[in-house]
């Protein structure tokens, strides 16, 4: 990855809007003073690809420390290269809702937030904290490494630098938590193993015999059950057939009982047959009476009517006679209401003049008012302002006085920072004393516990060797032959006097590493306290700093006072400047509006005095529109009273003409019906006469529907041969049950078959039991085999997981995996190394210590023999191979070194020029060195320079 352009808002101390332009950068410095910023442009570049800043962790509001105080929102905006192909990134956050946008080229890809780091990863060919490892490098470490101060600060920094000591830390947990599953699965299987002691061969085998014997009580029973059930089943039918004949009789019975009704109902229905041929002459007649009925009625309704409609008639006549006067007198109504008419519009319009007339008299008296209300207001305004700019050109000479000491503040803030610190870890410093004494102390004690335990390491050696000697063999030590072997005496085991002496040699190396680290320490502290004094020089002791510190630190609190009470002036002045020419604008509106209506009224009251209304008075027009209404409703009324009349006078005749004509129609109806009726009795009087009838109406009601008659018939019918079907059967199941006159009963032979099933169910039952248990006993030992197995290959594993588990306690892998990471980044550096002296060194390794090999001279020598330049370029190659090795090949292309040149010296620095051309040459890579050394920024040609001025800061690209 290679940045292109870097675009910053708010971020952090870069408030406002920065742009750092990277295209024509390959080997520079980024410069400023401690607190500037520099390392924040790094910040900056991981929140783009990967939305998290190394120094903030995954907290969850990274965003209320990224964003610059005082500010609402954020952007940063990161363009680069991987292998000459650009990708950009855009990461915003406002009012607390994050955005991003991701472009491939020029093309704005579509990419949610969740989905934008793994397709990064998948750019850069690196993941976050491998890339947050290899793009700034800690140079200050590399110095360290390659020229330590005790044996294991290297391995120490090496481990830092490569996260080994975490990866070690969490296999070796992760060996410890699967030794502790497979303690509990252990525990389980013996558990488990417990619970299936019932589970036997022999227990098997007994179940076994069991389940065979009650498999053939079953099979006895079985066919008792099947005779059984066939003598049920012959008693069942008899019972059956029992049943039927049963039935069969009542059935009978019951048909019997009514046999006098049948025959009556066969007499009836001779009768109803031939009555039915009158059916179609009685139907007739039934009709035609009907009919006449009806149009009886409809006469009567006619003539009703009739009457009504003349009487209406002669109402509407009169009332259309009334009003015949009124409507030929309609035409002197209408010239009358067009006469008022035009009276009452005049009338309006000059009461509406006056109207208007007194508003515009009374606007005329209000802006008057006001423009004099505008006037004393302007006036005021005008001092108040001049006296507001007085009192900003005095707060301005005030706060520029302040600011002065402001700016030194700021050149103290570093120093009082250093003293803070220092003055903390002072505290620490005699603890750090006393324990480093103390170790020193259990140091000796465990070594003369080593010694000690090694001594019976040896005596358990020698017993070992004289058990295996006997009189006459050669003395191992001196050579002579053994007359008589010395007494055996009672040693200690050999495992435990080993394991004591590995822990005491762990303990000696623990104790050891916490004295090198409280040494670090202590050597740190003094370390800060010489640079202090460095600093405090100029005051020469510490209370006269201070003294000056807390007197500038007042006057940020003026500072903020003058510049808060400056705003403010400011912001009252302008508004007081506005608010004077809202006013001066308004008063010239209003003198224009004055004029307007003096014009105005002037020309209302010459239309008035030519009209002839000067007084107007509204009970004239109420008047006027009273009368004008009372002539429209009357004029009005006798129209629609006319008209409505004489529409209906017509309606009411044309309908007294329809019904007469409907009446005379209906009267030739009923005299055609009344001869049809005489025509049809006739034919109907034989039937009277013959069953001795009266009326009509009587020989209808004897008259029944064909469909009846033949559901009687049926009836009938249907009767008599169910009578005969069951005398029959009755004869036939007397018969069939003289076959059954042996069988015994059939409560007897049910009564033994519950007897038999229950037998049946409890010795099946037995036997589910016995099977149920058989099962359970082979699933127990099948199981009891699979635990059992797993028993053997857990204790194995176990055994594999306790060695484990000791030896990532100890030091041995950690040292292993050291020597194998130095070996590769020893051989990496050495490729860049051979570039930056053009062949002149080579890296050697010699067990664990770094050589360089002089190519000039042939020889071999210390690292410690380096001038400063050259340990420089050394240092800068063992930084580019660990960059390469972290990143795994990945297209990382640019590398940056914090205080690169801390470890050296200011003549050193001078002498810098020649190497930095070297690395420009040979450098695969955009380089850039962060530095706080001012005296270093003029010995690049490219740098970026980051300066800080109060509470933000800016960046100056020079190419």
């Amino acid at each position: 990855m290679r940045p292109i352009r870097l675009e910053l808002e708010n971020f952090t101390i870069f408030r406002g809007r920065h742009s750092v332009d990277f295209s024509g950068l390959r080997f520079f410095i980024i410069q400023g003073r401690t607190g500037a910023g520099k390392t924040s442009l790094i910040d900056a570049m991981c929140y783009a690809l990967f939305g998290k800043v190394p120094r903030h962790g995954d907290r969850r509001d990274l965003h209320e420390h990224l964003i610059s105080k005082g500010t609402d929102h954020m952007r940063v905006f990161l363009e680069f290269s991987v292998r000459d192909r650009r990708y950009a990134i855009e990461r915003a956050v406002r009012r607390g809702r994050g955005e991003v946008r991701f472009w491939e080229g020029n093309k704005l890809k579509n990419v949610r937030a969740n989905e934008l780091p793994e397709l990064v990863k998948k750019v850069l060919g690196v993941d976050y904290d491998t890339f947050t490892k290899v793009i700034l490098l800690p140079q200050g470490q590399f110095d360290r490494f390659l020229k330590p101060e005790r044996p294991q600060q290297r391995r120490e920094i090496l481990n830092k630098l490569l996260g080994v000591d975490t990866l070690i830390e969490k296999m070796a947990e992760l060996i410890r938590e699967t030794k502790r599953q497979i303690e509990n699965r252990l525990e389980s299987i013996t558990a488990s193993l417990r619970e299936l002691s019932f589970a036997t061969k022999e227990e098997l085998e007994r179940v076994n015999k069991e389940i065979v014997l009650l498999e053939k009580d079953l099979n006895l029973l079985e066919e008792e059950k099947k005779k059984l059930q066939e003598r049920l089943n012959v008693a069942s039918h008899r019972d059956r057939l029992q049943g039927e004949l049963a039935e069969c009789q009542r059935q009978l019975a019951e048909l019997l009982e009514k046999a006098e009704k049948m025959e009556q109902l066969e007499r009836d229905l001779q009768v109803m047959e031939e009555l039915s041929s009158y059916a179609p002459y009685v139907e007739s007649f039934k009709s035609l009476s009907q009919r006449e009925e009806q149009e009886i009625k409809e006469i009567k309704n006619l003539k009703e009517k009739l009457a009504k409609l003349s009487h209406q008639r002669e109402q509407f006549q009169i009332q259309l006679e009334k009003y015949r006067q009124e409507w030929e007198r309609l035409g002197e109504y209408d010239v009358q209401i067009e006469q008022l008419t035009k009276d009452l519009e005049r009338l309006k319009n000059a009461l509406e003049k006056h109207r208007e007339r007194n508003q515009k008299l009374e606007e005329l008296e209000r802006v008057e008012e006001e423009i004099k209300t505008l006037e004393e207001d302007i006036k005021n305004l005008t001092e108040r302002i001049d006296r507001g700019e007085r009192y900003i050109k005095e707060l301005r000479e005030k706060i520029e006085d302040l600011e002065e000491k402001q700016k030194r503040l700021l050149e103290l803030n570093p120093i009082k920072i250093k003293l803070d610190e220092v003055r903390r870890e002072r505290e620490s410093l005699e603890l750090l004393k006393k324990e480093k004494e103390g170790l020193e102390e259990q140091l000796e004690k465990i070594r003369e516990d080593i010694k000690e335990k090694e001594s019976s390491l040896i005596r358990f050696h020698v017993e070992h060797i004289r058990a295996h000697l006997k009189e006459g063999d050669l003395c191992p030590v001196c050579g002579n032959v053994i007359a008589q072997l010395p007494p055996t005496e009672p040693s200690e085991n050999f495992e435990t006097i080993k394991r004591e002496l590995d822990k005491l040699k762990a303990l000696e190396s623990e104790h050891l590493e916490k004295k090198a680290r409280i040494e670090s320490k202590l050597f740190a502290l003094e370390e800060k306290e010489k640079e202090l004094r460095q600093l405090l020089n100029e005051w020469e002791e510490e209370e006269r700093f201070e003294e000056e510190y807390r007197e500038l630190q007042r006057s940020q609190a003026e500072l903020e006072e003058g510049r808060r009470k400056l705003k403010q002036a400011e912001e009252k002045l302008e508004n007081l400047k506005k608010e004077l020419s809202a006013k001066r604008e308004r008063l010239s509106t209003l003198e224009g509006k004055r004029e307007k209506l003096q014009t105005s009224i002037k020309e209302i009251e010459e239309h008035l005095a030519i009209e002839g209304f000067w007084e107007v008075k509204e009970q004239d027009i109420r008047e006027k529109q009273v009368q004008l209404k009372t002539l429209k409703d009357r004029r009005d009324m006798i129209r629609n009273n006319y008209t409505t009349i004489s529409e209906q006078l017509r309606i009411v005749e044309l309908e007294e003409k329809r019904v007469q004509t409907a009446l005379s129609e209906r009267e030739r109806n009923i005299q055609s019906l009344k001869e049809e009726k005489e025509r049809v009795a006739k034919n109907l009087e034989p039937a009277i006469k013959k069953f001795g009838l009266g009326t009509v109406q009587e020989l209808e009601k004897l008259i029944k529907p064909k469909e009846y008659i033949e559901r009687l018939k049926q009836e009938l019918e249907d009767y008599k041969r169910n009578v005969a079907l069951l005398e029959e059967k009755e004869q036939r199941l007397k018969e069939e049950l003289k076959n059954f006159e042996g069988v015994e009963p059939t409560q007897e032979i049910k009564a033994k078959m519950q007897q038999l099933e229950e037998e049946y169910k409890n010795k099946s039952v037995q036997l589910g039991h016995l099977r149920e248990q058989k099962t359970r006993i082979e699933e127990g030992l099948k199981k009891r085999e699979e635990l059992l197995k797993d028993q053997e290959e857990l204790q194995r594993k176990e055994g594999i997981y306790r060695i484990l588990e000791r030896d990532f306690r100890a030091d041995r892998l950690q040292e292993f995996l050291s020597q194998i990471m130095l070996q590769k980044i020893i051989a990496r550096a050495n490729f860049y190394l051979q570039k930056f002296t053009a062949g002149a060194y080579e890296y050697d390794l010699e067990g664990s210590d770094i050589l360089v090999i002089d190519r000039l001279s042939g020889h071999k020598r210390s690292v410690s023999t380096l001038s400063g330049g050259e340990t420089f370029l050394a240092s800068l190659s063992l930084a580019f191979g660990v960059s390469d090795i972290i990143s795994k090949n990945a297209p990382i292309e640019s590398l940056f070194i914090d205080e690169g040149f801390g470890s050296l010296d200011r003549e050193t620095r001078e002498e810098l020029s020649q190497f930095f051309e070297m690395i420009k040459l040979n450098a695969n890579r955009m380089v850039g060195i962060i530095s706080h050394l001012e005296d270093l920024a003029e010995k690049f040609d490219q740098r970026i320079e980051v300066v800080r001025r109060g509470d933000r800061s800016f960046v100056n690209v020079i190419v």
